[in-house]
């Protein structure tokens, strides 16, 4: 779902500024940079093992609408969530 840094940081008693400074000393990215990693991993893993369609896997991941949703995956992938289930399911 939508999970903000703050969420993150109350659940693990950090500040906010200081979970994302330790996020990105260890792992060299931002915070948002691994909410989109994950979501991204997601997909691809519901594209290839379930018959969802491309709108039920981005209503799941809690997209706005699905344009969003195929814009993110293309600009990450370099091809839209139904180029990649077809050739990666074959």
């Amino acid at each position: 779902g939508n999970v903000s840094l703050n969420d993150c940081a109350d659940k693990l008693s950090y500040h906010p500024n200081y979970l994302s400074k330790v996020l990105k000393r260890e792992k060299g990215i931002t915070f948002t940079d691994m909410i989109n990693e994950e979501k991204l991993k997601l997909a691809k893993y519901m594209l290839l093992t379930t018959d969802y369609t491309v709108a039920e896997i981005s209503e799941e991941l809690q997209y706005n609408n699905v344009q969003n949703f195929i814009r993110f995956f293309k600009k990450q992938v370099d091809s839209t969530p139904a180029a990649f289930r077809k050739e990666h399911r074959k």
